[in-house]
């Protein structure tokens, strides 16, 4: 909780001053919530490393927070493969490309949005995610109709429920990783040689 001194009085300050104690007070107030969010476009090219900041945009930063999106978008080369050799988190992982992506590598992809929910979202193409995946929060996966996403890596449905979204198709080919948690399929298809771990729930997908 922010607290303002009974004493300051906003004639004995003056407008300039009584604004600029008010606009210290709403910085304070914003800064003890959940972090700012960030987003992240990919510029690595056809081959790069998603541990370097040069192979995104803003290059001030990589997607690695609660709170960040990563994003590759129209323009990517083709094939792309984003090399993963540490573990890193993010809310978001956005594939708008009709350009095949291969995430892979050593490191894990964790999916946690804080108090938020987290997305993967697929919108066109055929991708591919070789990295260990841990889902630790409520997770909706949504492929796009013509978009597949195969999750070849080992996956961590962490215990949660998480839902498969859009007409396109979601694969899984890896292991799990734990024997807790939920799938429900609300479209598309979901199919694959690899085990969920956890129980799949079909509402509305084609097994």
């Amino acid at each position: 909780m922010v607290e303002i001194a009974s004493n300051l009085n906003p004639r004995r300050l003056g407008l300039a001053a009584w604004t600029c104690v008010m606009l210290s007070v709403v910085a304070a107030c914003v800064g003890s919530g959940q972090a700012e969010a960030a987003t992240y476009t990919w510029n690595g090219g056809g081959f790069g490393s998603w541990d370097t900041p040069s192979s995104w945009l803003p290059a001030t930063g990589l997607p690695n927070g609660v709170a960040d999106v990563a994003r590759i978008v129209p323009g990517a080369s083709s094939p792309t493969i984003v090399l993963l050799n540490s573990s890193v988190t993010v809310r978001e992982l956005e594939l708008d490309t009709a350009a095949f992506i291969e995430l892979q590598g050593t490191g894990a992809l964790t999916f946690d949005g804080g108090s938020l929910d987290a997305d993967i979202v697929a919108t066109q193409g055929s991708h591919l995610i070789s990295t260990s995946v841990t889902l630790a929060a409520p997770t909706q996966i949504d492929v796009a109709a013509g978009a597949l996403v195969d999750v070849l890596g080992p996956l961590d449905l962490a215990g949660l429920e998480h839902v498969k979204a859009g007409d396109g198709q979601l694969r899984i080919d890896g292991s799990a990783t734990s024997a807790a948690g939920s799938l429900s399929g609300r479209g598309g298809v979901i199919g694959g040689a690899g085990t969920l771990g956890g129980s799949l729930k079909n509402e509305s997908s084609e097994i």
